[in-house]
C-alpha cells in the first residue's frame, strides 16, 4: 500500500514536472528557426530545463513516509522552484518575449505547472498528516491549461501576428495520442505534427476505442492513468481485435514503476515511454516501430507474391499444378479417415489447338482466362478448388461431394462457359468455346494413390470427347 502510495506521489509531481520540460525543449526546438535575437530567452529556458531536471532527480529519490508540518519547504526543492519561477517573470515582462504571442502562450503553461508543482511539493512538505492524506490518492492530478490561464497583457504596440510554430506536411503516418491531461496531448500531437506526422488526440480511454474502430493509426501512444478507462484495459480490448505487428501501441506512464511496466508489455505493448517524455528517445522508439510496423508489412507483401509464384498460374489467375497435387494429396488423406466422398472434374477446351492456330495465342490466352473465370465464378465453396491442369486443361476438386452434386456442378460449368460466347470457328462441336468434362467421385482409401481418382475422370473425360464434346460424363464404379 505505502509503495503505491509512493508511486502516485511521483506520478503526480512528474506531470507538472512533464510539462514544464516539455514546453521548454519544444520553445527550445522552435526557436532554432525563429529571427532575431532570442539569446536570452534560449538561455532562460536551458536553465528552467537544467532546474526542471533537478526536481526530476529529487522526485524520482523521494520515499514514502515524509515528515510532514515542516515551517518550509527544504531547500534543495525550493530553490530550482524559485529560480523557475523568477526565470519566466523576467521572460514574460521582457519585450522581444512578448512580441511573440505563440512563445508567451507557452511561456503561460509553464506558469501553471510551475505553480501545480510548488503547490503539490507544499502539500507534501508543509501539510499535516491528514492534509497529506489525499496525495497521490486519484489515479490522475489534472489540472487542464485551458481553465488555469495566466494573464499576460500585450501593450498596444506589438502586434500578435507572429507565430514560431512551424509543421511540415504530415506524410511520416498517422498517430493517436490519448491521455486525458490537456497539456499532455498538446505537447505530443505539436511536437510529433512538427516532425511531420499527422496527429488525432483522444482525451480518454473510450474516445480512444471508438476512434481505433472506424479509423486507421499507424501508431498509439497510449497513456497509463486516466480517468475513465485505464490505459491497460484499452491496450486489453484493442487485443483482442488487433496484433501488435498490425497496430503497434507504446504506453505512456509517469508512475515509474517497473510491474506496470512488465504488466503492460504482457498485455501486448510494444513499448513505453516514462514521463517527462523525452523527446528524441521517443521519437527513436516511434521510429523503431513504425519501421518494424512497415518492415513486417512488406514481409507480408513478399510472402503474398511468394505465394502467387508458388500456387498461382500466372496466366490464368486461379490455382496452378502444384498447389492442385498438393491440394488432392491433403484431401484425400482427410476423406479417407472421415470416410466421405470426394470428386473431381477434369476438363478439356474443345478443340483449342485449333483455336490457337487460327486466332493466334494471343487470343487463345485471352481465352484461357476467360474460361478459368467462368470455372472460378461457379465454384464457390472456400473448402473446393478451382486449378489450372495444363495447356487449356483445368481441373476442379469437390471435397465432401457425391458425385449427384458434382455432376450438377460440372453442367453449371459447362453451360458458364458456352454461354460466354466466345467465337470458333473451327470446333467441331459448335460455332463458340465449349468445354468436355470428365467426372469421377470416390470414398478416398490410404491403400491406393490420390492419382487414381485424376485417371477415372481422365477416363470419363475421354468418353465426353468421343461422345461429341461440349458435355459432362461420369465415371462408372
Amino acid at each position: 500500500m505505502e509503495r503505491e502510495k509512493s508511486s502516485n506521489i511521483r506520478h503526480d509531481m512528474r506531470t507538472p514536472l512533464n510539462h514544464i520540460l516539455g514546453y521548454s525543449e519544444m520553445l527550445l526546438e522552435e526557436l532554432e528557426e525563429a529571427e532575431g535575437d532570442v539569446s536570452v530567452l534560449t538561455a532562460r529556458l536551458a536553465e528552467m530545463i537544467a532546474d526542471g531536471g533537478e526536481l526530476l532527480s529529487r522526485v524520482n529519490e523521494l520515499r514514502l513516509p515524509v515528515p510532514g508540518g515542516r515551517s518550509a519547504i527544504p531547500g534543495e526543492w525550493a530553490q530550482p522552484i524559485g529560480r523557475m519561477r523568477e526565470r519566466l517573470d523576467a521572460l514574460l515582462l521582457d519585450g522581444a518575449t512578448r512580441a511573440q504571442e505563440a512563445v508567451v502562450d507557452d511561456l503561460s503553461k509553464i506558469g501553471v505547472a510551475i505553480d501545480r508543482f510548488h503547490q503539490l511539493a507544499s502539500q507534501l512538505f508543509l501539510g499535516s498528516a491528514g492534509e497529506q492524506t489525499g496525495l497521490g490518492q486519484e489515479r490522475r492530478a489534472v489540472y487542464p491549461m485551458e481553465e488555469t490561464p495566466v494573464p499576460v497583457e500585450m501593450p498596444p504596440e506589438v502586434s500578435s501576428d507572429a507565430s514560431l510554430i512551424k509543421v511540415k506536411p504530415a506524410d511520416e503516418g498517422s498517430l493517436l495520442v490519448v491521455d486525458d491531461d490537456p497539456a499532455n496531448r498538446d505537447l505530443l500531437s505539436r511536437r510529433l505534427e512538427r516532425v511531420g506526422y499527422r496527429v488525432i488526440t483522444a482525451s480518454g480511454g473510450r474516445e480512444a476505442l471508438e476512434l481505433i474502430a472506424r479509423e486507421t493509426f499507424d501508431l498509439v501512444l497510449l497513456d497509463q492513468l486516466m480517468p475513465d478507462i485505464l490505459g491497460i484495459d484499452v491496450l486489453r480490448e484493442v487485443r483482442r481485435t488487433t496484433s501488435s505487428l498490425e497496430l503497434p501501441i507504446i504506453m505512456v506512464t509517469a508512475k515509474g514503476d517497473s510491474s506496470d511496466v512488465v504488466s503492460a508489455l504482457q498485455v501486448g505493448a510494444n513499448d513505453y515511454i516514462t514521463k517527462p517524455v523525452d523527446f528524441p528517445v521517443a521519437m527513436a522508439r516511434i521510429t523503431t516501430q513504425l519501421t518494424l510496423r512497415r518492415v513486417t508489412r512488406e514481409l507480408e507483401e513478399a510472402n503474398r507474391r511468394l505465394y502467387r509464384y508458388s500456387y498461382v498460374d500466372g496466366l490464368t489467375g486461379i490455382a496452378n499444378r502444384r498447389h492442385f497435387d498438393e491440394f488432392l494429396a491433403r484431401e484425400w488423406r482427410e476423406l479417407a479417415r472421415r470416410r466421405a466422398p470426394l470428386s473431381l472434374i477434369l476438363i478439356d477446351i474443345d478443340c483449342f489447338k485449333p483455336y490457337n492456330d487460327n486466332y493466334g495465342h494471343e487470343a487463345g490466352d485471352r481465352t484461357l482466362k476467360s474460361v478459368a473465370q467462368a470455372i472460378a465464378g461457379v465454384v464457390q465453396r472456400e473448402s473446393d478448388l478451382a486449378a489450372r491442369y495444363g495447356g487449356e486443361e483445368f481441373v476442379v476438386v469437390l471435397p465432401a461431394t457425391p458425385r449427384e452434386a458434382a455432376r450438377d456442378l460440372a453442367e453449371r460449368i459447362r453451360e458458364a462457359v458456352a454461354g460466354l460466347g466466345l467465337p470458333h470457328a473451327h470446333s467441331l462441336a459448335t460455332d463458340h468455346v465449349t468445354l468436355s468434362l470428365g467426372l469421377a467421385t470416390v470414398v478416398p482409401d490410404v491403400a491406393q494413390p490420390p492419382v487414381s481418382l485424376v485417371l477415372a475422370a481422365d477416363g470419363a473425360l475421354y468418353e465426353a470427347k468421343e461422345g461429341g464434346r461440349n458435355r459432362v460424363a461420369v465415371a462408372v464404379g
